[in-house]
């Protein structure tokens, strides 16, 4: 839908017709013009002092463009800095440059726009693509709510052409969310000074070497036995330790402060699953599948 504003100061393209027969109606008599609004209200207008009539087009809230949004894409340049990507399956999207207090996930909050809070919007460096155009974020905000790992966007959001875009999307993000995934697929033995009879040591890494992970297993046997371990700085059978490079995005160093890891016998195969809390604050799963090394002999 669209509505019509007029101006009393500059009323121009009503079309020249309209103009010539006013003149010659009027004369040199003086005569009023008119206007009902959508609402029964009449506004008057001296036809002496109006020089032009002129429709201006204005954005109804039916001309408000609503993303279907179906995917999020994230891109942390830092704890403190992201790139969120709303992505509708017909090409648009929003694409914002969020700040936030350094933390390891993208945190809860309404990012405004120009705000001067510590959840921001950066307008020079955020975006949007509607009907194939690029166009830049004016004013808006984008509401941030987290539920465990679900997170829902509310976005609402003026663009440069002062065309409003809207749009909610409800899931996880494929990473920077609360709980980081790993799926662990090299391993290696560890040789260490002064080893503990009962300790075995690995090192991990995922396929894309965003993590390499120290685990220290501490068990009777020639093997790690299938149970459940717990991270702690006990040496003692049932222990583990934990060692942790974290790359990409997070570049940071820390180890596992609470949580457990379970041993299960797959054939040739040890299947290996982490649940824990890093010293960061991050809650972090990893799981393996595959042959371990055996801890080499004296």
């Amino acid at each position: 839908m669209v509505y019509y504003q007029y101006n009393s100061i500059c009323m121009k393209h009503f079309t020249a017709t309209v103009l010539l027969c006013g003149a010659a109606i009027l004369g040199a008599s003086a005569q009023n013009i008119i206007v009902t609004d959508k609402d029964g209200v009449t506004h008057k207008f001296n036809a002496d002092y109006v020089k032009e009539i002129t429709f201006e087009r204005i954005q109804s809230q039916g001309d408000a463009v609503n993303l279907d949004i179906t995917s999020v894409d994230v891109n942390p340049y830092s704890k403190t800095n992201i790139e969120l990507t709303l992505k509708a399956e017909n090409g648009d999207n929003l694409d914002l440059d969020l700040y936030q207090p350094s933390t390891m996930w993208l945190t809860a909050g309404n990012y405004v726009v120009g705000g001067s809070d510590s959840h921001t919007i950066d307008a020079s460096y955020s975006k949007a693509v509607i009907g194939g155009a690029n166009k830049k974020v004016k004013s808006g905000s984008l509401e941030v709510k987290l539920d465990g790992e679900v997170y829902t966007f509310t976005a609402d959001f003026v663009l440069d052409d002062d065309v409003n875009v809207k749009g909610s999307f409800t899931g996880k993000l494929p990473m920077f969310g609360p709980v980081a995934n790993y799926d662990l697929s090299g391993v290696a033995y560890v040789e260490v000074n002064d080893p503990e009879p009962n300790g075995f040591y690995y090192k991990f890494n995922d396929e894309a070497w965003k993590i390499e992970m120290r685990i220290d297993l501490f068990s009777e046997g020639n093997a790690p036995k299938p149970g459940t371990y717990t991270f702690s700085e006990s040496t003692d059978n049932g222990c583990a330790g934990s060692y942790v490079n974290l790359y990409a995005p997070y570049h940071d160093t820390t180890s596992f402060k609470e949580g457990t890891l379970t041993v299960e016998e797959n054939g040739e195969n040890t299947v290996i699953k982490i649940n824990g809390v890093l010293e960061s604050g991050l809650t972090m799963t990893a799981s393996f599948d595959g042959k371990l090394p055996a801890r080499p002999t004296e």
